[in-house]
Order: C-alpha cells, then structure tokens, then sequence
C-alpha cells in the first residue's frame, strides 16, 4: 500500500483512507484536463502547473475530453457545501475515483492548492501512470505563510532567475508569502567596511547604494576571483516589481522590508542632518532624530517610492518597517572600530521624552503615514517595545486606536531560541493584545554551516496557535540546504495537527530519495545529531567557522586571530571539544558515504552531501592540527610528517570548495567560498612556511595559537 502521508508535505487537514488505486493512462498516454474557464491569472498557473507534471511522466494533455482518457476536471465554486464555513479562502477538496479526479477550490488559491496536491499524489507504476482513489478536503490553519529572506550575505548576488526560482520553490510548498529585505546595515566584519546592503535604486537620493567586494579562490579554476564595488543584482536591474508580480501568479504575495531605525547605518551617515545630535546640536552620523521634521519627511519619501513603484502598480498593501535592535553599537566608525555609538538623540526636542515615548512617537506618525498611503498591515518587530520598553499592552492599545493605526499594525515577534531561552525567557508574555504573526528561524547562516532549527519552528508555532496568531513568517537566508527546515515550517504552519505527529523525518527521507528512504532516513539522523542543537551548542556553527569571529569585541584585537582563537580554547578544554570534534567527524562523514553511494543523485542530494562534508572536512582540520601539533612539540611526528598532514588538509578542502562552487547557487557561492578560502589560505600559509622552513634546513615552528609568523598578506586581504 502507498504511504500518502509521505507523499503530501504539507499534509491536508483530512484524507479518506484510499480505495485502491487507478491506472490513470501510461507513458505516453492521454489524460483529460477539463475546466469551465480560466478564472484568473493563479488559477492559469494551476492549469499550467498540472500540464508539466503530466509532462515529466510523459503523459499527454489533452484539453478536450479524448475518448477513454482519464479526466481531470478543476473548477471552483465557494458555494459548494463543502466549503460553508470557509472564511479565509485557500481550502480545496479533491475526490479521485474510477470515473476521474474532481478537484475544486474555493477561490483561485483553493484550485491552485488542490492542483500541487493532485501532482504530489501521481506516481508511476513501471510504464503505468497512477492515482489512488481518494477524497481530501483541506485548509491552511494560518492564512499568513511566508518566508523572509533577510537582505544579507548571498541575497545581494542572487540572479533574477535565481529569484524567480526561489518564488516557485516556496509556492510549491503552499507559502503564500515571500518578504524581501531591500534594506539593512550590520558593523564592520569584513573589509574593515560597514555591511550595508539596499537592493533598490531610489531615484531621489541616487547617493544611497552599497557596492560590496567578491573575494575568493576558485579551487575549480584555481585561481582568485577579485572583484571590488560590486552592487546588488537586484539594485543594478530593478527587478523587484517583477518578483511581486511573479509571485501573485503564484498566490505568493512579495512584500517588501526596509528598516526604518535598526539595522540604519548608511542614511545617517550619508545624510547626518538626519542623525542623533550631541547635546549639543552636533549631528552624529549615527541613530536618528526621530523629533526632525526632516527625518519624518526623508522616510516618507523612501516609502513613498517604495509604495508607487512597487506595490500600488501591483495591488500590494502590506509592508515591513522592522524597527528591531535599535542598539548602541561597534564597529560604526573605521577609524575607531571599538567606539560604541549611541541611537539617542540628545536635541532639545528628543530630550524632553523617554526612549521608549520616542520610539511610539515615531511608529504613530509613520504608521499614520502609511495608512494614508494604503497600507493595511504594516508589520513592527516587537524586541525593543516588549523586551527594552516593556509597552505591548492594553495601554499601547487604547493609543494606537486613538490615533487610528491599532487596525493595520502587526506586530511580528520573533525569537530563534528554545526551551526556557525562546523569547528569553518571557514565552509565557507573548500576548495576542494586537494583531500579530510570529517568525522563527528556517535559517540563516548558509555561508556558514547549515542548521536544524525545527524545535525552534515548532515551539514558536505552537505559540501561534494557542494565541490565534494571523501566520508564521520566519526569518531565512535563503538557500536550499534549509530544504527539510522550509519544508517542515510548510507542514506545521498550513496543518497545526502535525505539530504532534512525531513522522516528519520518515516522511522527509521519502521525499529526499524515495528509491531508498531508509537509507536516507539513517544519514538525516547522522546530520540531525550534528546539526539541531541549539545555535550556541553546535560548536561548528558558533565557534569553529571564520565568521563568528569576523565580528568586533571590545576585549579581543581587530582583526581577530583566526584559528588561533579556536585553539586555545579546544586546547584549553580538551575533554569538552575533541570528544565534540571527533562525534561530528565521524557522524558527517557517515551522512555523507551514505547519500553518496546509496541514493539516487539529485540537486537535493547533493546539497546534503555538500552540508555532511562540510561537516566532517571541518572537523577533521581541527582534530589533525591540534594532534599533529601535540605529537610535532612531542618529537613524535617530523616537520616532513606535517607538511604531508597539510598538504592533505588543503587538498580536502579544495575540494570541498570545488563542491561548493558546484552545488550552491552562484549568488550564495561567493561568500561561503570567501569564507572557505581563508581556512584554505592559512592551511597553505602554514605548508608554504614549513616547506620555506625545510629548504633552509631550519626547523619550524608551530604554535597553532597564534600562526601570525606564517600568514600572508593575501590572508589579511581576504579578511
């Protein structure tokens, strides 16, 4: 018997156990798809949708009703009885039987989502291609169901093509949003340059872009790749209205977000008549003066062309204006990068309010602003007015529908923690007292090492679900080695019940590799006991990568000494880190012999190989370094016996790199390989110092806590 729960992720709310199966035609067959007429431009692409997947079994769609060809009638109808208590809109029903497959939506996204279940439920039977004879009615719990794809590392390179694919990839899983961040700024990590990133001209303030530098080694072409004041793919070619557009044939709303005062670097700094002053007057490039007139009328501006380019030409009404970690920060100025730089305004005017007043005093002119505008949701991140003011609450309430915003504003609480650290600590406050929605993390660190978040996923949407929240709108950087993460928010935001269900990993490793589930399903358990441990425990993520340790910290130098940083601290907790090291290992190298050898290679596959040898290469370096340096300081081991141990190390991770730039999408290959390419440089740096070493007939040194003797000056480049 066929295992439908397999086959359909998300799962529907109700199926009828199957009554066997029907032979629908055979490869090269006829199939009937019957429709009454088109009725919109969603309900085309279900048809389309349909005709392709009939395409891939090399079955032939008709159009018309062929003599004894098995019929497909889609229609929709929200008068039918079985959609009486339907309000929100997206539910199907579908029945399958001897005489043909019926499926009805209640609106265009109904039909739509009936048609990607229809398609998840054929399947071939040797040269038959097969239905089973079924019913299901089915309905997302959440009519919010959306991705936000934050505007980070890889986002900013991504193709339009690559775009559109991500749009199609997430439409397939029944999201019906997708938020684009088209502004936001982070301190100095690399290039000892902010890291701010706008991926929209503004045709009013031209002056405002964020070229960035590519830097890596192609170990595929073995050579560097140097490019300097490269800007977003997305500001060169002005394609975001073609997202949105695309997306709504889709029932994927696109929506934008562009912060408003955190993440804000690049607006005060290029307009500091905009920024906090001193006490006084002086502007300080930093922050803003939320009290200026000039500052209101500046974001309203930016927001106005937002809103006329973008979204009033395609009939959108939602935005995101962020407002999260709003924080004193380092790293602002390059010449003084351990200087802390306060937010607050110190004028006359911002003086005479609390921080938290000024903050409300903003979101209410700005949301009013909004509102005129047309905006019906306008969605505010709720850390700094729940965890630094303390102000999500009946008083809030009552002055925002004093001033007419209390109907549009929404507040999106996030939090990528569990257990007793989810919302640090405060879960139990989450409150419903405004409209809200709530976002955890799919993930987001894809040029780094990729993460198991699904605990995380599933406390926060539990929350939901108790307080009645409109969605579930998590936060990503989108890329596909979050497939089993995106794919497992798709199932519990569109059917609450599978929050109980204790399946998904069986499932899962059907749909990675139905010849040999079983197989997969035991390399996803080698990959889930690496990777889903809390972000601050999965020591490869949080400690042992470069990038953790490109950011600033008051107390350590700048740039930071990579690997070394690492070292003393495996060297100083041995018991504690060589054990971890050694589990990961052997763990990822197992993951990855087996989706190697013993499942059929697919994209999907392979960017699990990819993760599980990033993984296990990774660990490897660092059990090798600290043994060859122990047994190298012991006399145990010759400096011939540690160049050839580096001179493996570089080789296994030039071809991890190779896979790299293989496997991942051109637009988040840059800095995942930037990021490889500075462990592969200090390996080399190391073996070209031990090799310059033995040509002198001197003895080299190691001291893998602080390797800055050997590093080169492309090293510091990379950095």
């Amino acid at each position: 018997m066929i295992d439908i729960k397999s086959m359909l992720i998300p799962y529907p709310k109700n199926v009828s156990e199957p009554k066997g199966i029907k032979v629908i035609g055979k490869i090269g067959g006829k199939v009937n798809i019957i429709c009454d007429k088109i009725y919109g431009e969603v309900f085309s692409h279900a048809i389309d949708t349909l005709k392709e997947k009939l395409l891939d079994f090399a079955a032939m769609e008709n159009g018309e009703n062929y003599k004894d060809a098995f019929c497909i009638n889609i229609k929709i109808d929200k008068d039918s009885a079985s959609f009486k208590n339907e309000k929100n809109g997206e539910a199907y029903y579908i029945d399958i039987d001897e005489n043909g497959a019926n499926i009805c939506g209640y609106d265009e996204a109904g039909a739509f989502y009936g048609v990607l279940t229809l398609c998840d439920l054929l399947f071939l039977d040797g040269a038959k291609l097969c239905l089973p004879m079924l019913s299901i009615f089915d309905r997302p719990d959440f009519a919010d169901r959306t991705q936000f794809v934050e505007c980070r590392y890889g986002s900013d390179f991504m193709t339009k093509e690559q775009w559109l694919d991500m749009i199609d990839y997430f439409s397939k899983m029944k999201y019906n949003g997708v938020t684009i961040g088209l502004y936001g700024c982070w301190p100095v990590q690399y290039d000892n340059s902010l890291q701010e990133y706008l991926f929209i001209p503004l045709k009013k303030y031209p002056e405002l872009n964020t070229p960035r530098d590519i830097k890596y080694y192609s170990a595929k072409n073995r050579q560097y790749v140097i490019k300097h004041n490269v800007l977003p793919e997305m500001f060169e070619k002005d394609f975001f209205g073609d997202l949105i557009a695309y997306g709504k044939k889709r029932n994927v709303k696109v929506i934008p977000m562009f912060n408003s005062l955190g993440h804000n670097t690049l607006i005060p700094r290029e307009f500091p008549n905009l920024s906090a002053k001193t006490a006084n007057g002086t502007d300080t490039g930093f922050g803003f003066c939320t009290e200026s007139d000039e500052t209101y009328k500046f974001m309203c501006d930016l927001y106005d062309e937002i809103i006329d380019r973008y979204l009033v030409p395609n009939k959108i009404d939602s935005i995101v204006i962020g407002l999260d970690e709003v924080l004193d920060s380092m790293g602002i100025d390059k010449n003084n990068l351990k200087k802390k730089f306060s937010y607050l305004c110190k004028c006359e005017k911002c003086q005479k309010f609390e921080e938290k007043e000024l903050m409300i005093r903003y979101i209410i002119k700005l949301c009013k602003y909004l509102k005129s505008r047309g905006m019906k949701s306008v969605y505010i991140y709720q850390d700094m007015l729940f965890y630094d003011y303390d102000v999500i609450n009946e008083e809030l309430k009552q002055r925002f529908i004093k001033e007419d915003i209390y109907d549009i504003v929404v507040i999106d609480w996030w939090s990528y923690d569990v257990g007793d650290a989810l919302f640090q600590g405060r879960a139990k406050d989450v409150t419903n007292i405004f409209r809200s929605t709530i976002k955890p993390m799919t993930g987001y660190f894809h040029w780094t090492f990729p993460t198991e978040v699904n605990q995380n996923i599933k406390e926060c949407v539990e929350i939901a679900k108790k307080l009645d929240f409109e969605g579930v709108r998590a936060y990503t950087g989108f890329d596909y080695c979050y497939d089993k993460n995106f794919l497992y928010q798709a199932d519990v935001s569109w059917n609450t019940d599978m929050l109980d269900c204790e399946d998904f990993e069986a499932r899962y490793a059907v749909r990675l590799c139905p010849q040999n589930p079983a197989a997969a399903y035991t390399a996803l358990k080698y990959m889930k006991d690496i990777m889903s441990n809390d972000r601050k425990d999965n020591y490869m993520h949080s400690m042992f990568d470069y990038y953790m340790h490109s950011y600033i910290k008051s107390d350590l130098p700048y740039p930071r000494c990579y690997p070394g940083e690492v070292y003393s601290a495996v060297l100083d907790n041995e018991d504690k880190y060589i054990g971890y090291l050694e589990k990961v290992y052997s763990g990822a190298k197992a993951a990855y012999d087996i989706f190697k050898t013993q499942c059929k290679q697919s994209r999907l596959c392979e960017i699990w190989q990819l993760s599980a040898k990033q993984y296990y290469v990774s660990a490897n370096e660092f059990l090798t370094l600290v043994r060859i340096s122990k047994n190298y300081e012991k006399g145990i081991c010759d400096e011939f016996a540690l160049l050839y141990e580096l001179e493996r190390l570089i080789n296994s991770r030039e071809e991890l790199m190779c896979d790299g730039e293989t496997v991942k999408i051109s637009g988040n290959a840059y800095h995942y390989l930037r990021d490889m390419t500075i462990m592969r440089q200090y390996l080399v740096d190391l073996s070209n110092y031990v090799r310059d070493m033995i040509a002198k007939g001197e003895k080299p040194k190691l001291d893998i806590k602080n390797l800055d003797y050997v590093k080169s000056d492309i090293y510091d480049f990379l950095r």
